[in-house]
């Protein structure tokens, strides 16, 4: 069996037990040919794998750190090795946003266009990626909600702040749903939150409603859900 035949067999399994939210096993499967960095696949999985582990109560503040810079790592990786894939882009995207979140605001906004430039790349690569423009949705609500001091902040530091709106947001995770109805109570809670933005509870309650009603199939649904209810408790 050849090298590159034997990285194949390695993904193909990962992903049997990515299915089952086996996250820690996919994570020390993958581990071992970390070194093949010119397969592209190979590394956002990685990346993904990484990023799935930080998300866990389980794992400590400290891991859950080295966990995101190493998968933004795996995830440059895969961007060096294909630019063409909307997958490298997307979780390049997604692991830059998380470890801005641990730098503190001046380095969130110095990332901000960087992180939406990877999403952008990720949805017009694929346009059909549910997760894409769920991504694109949370980016634009994030800068939205920024407040009048941050605005203030971030224009003296850099000139020009990013700038989206609720509306924005709300068009993408709409296109989201569209693409791919129910593929993540995140899209149910964003949409609910949103709405909520708006002043309109109506459509709120209809979307978090869902989120509540939703089937978990891991620890992070459930926190999701459980937001939703939080959410709902104001309606």
């Amino acid at each position: 069996m050849t090298a590159e035949s034997d990285v194949a067999t390695v993904i193909e399994e990962a992903n049997e037990l990515y299915k089952e939210n086996k996250f820690q096993e996919v994570y020390d499967k993958l581990i071992q040919h970390k070194s093949e960095t010119s397969n592209c696949e190979l590394q956002w999985k990685l990346a993904r794998a990484a990023r799935d582990l930080s998300q866990l109560d389980s794992t400590s503040k400290d891991r859950k750190l080295e966990l995101v810079s190493e998968g933004l790592k795996f995830a440059e990786n895969a961007v060096a090795a294909n630019d063409a894939d909307f997958s490298a882009h997307k979780w390049k995207g997604i692991l830059l946003s998380d470890l801005s979140s641990s730098e503190g605001y001046k380095k969130q906004i110095a990332n901000a266009y960087i992180i939406r430039d990877e999403f952008v790349k990720a949805a017009e690569l694929n346009p059909n990626d549910a997760l894409c423009q769920f991504l694109m949705g949370e980016w634009c609500l994030k800068v939205a909600d920024m407040t009048w001091i941050q605005r203030q902040a971030a224009k003296a530091l850099f000139g020009t702040p990013p700038t989206s709106s609720y509306d924005e947001a709300l068009k993408y995770f709409l296109k989201a749903e569209d693409v791919n109805s129910g593929f993540y109570v995140g899209t149910y809670v964003s949409l609910g939150k949103t709405y909520l933005k708006m002043k309109n509870k109506e459509d709120a309650k209809k979307w978090l409603t869902k989120a509540v009603n939703y089937k978990s199939e891991n620890e992070k649904d459930d926190k999701l859900i459980e937001e939703a209810k939080g959410l709902m408790k104001g309606l």
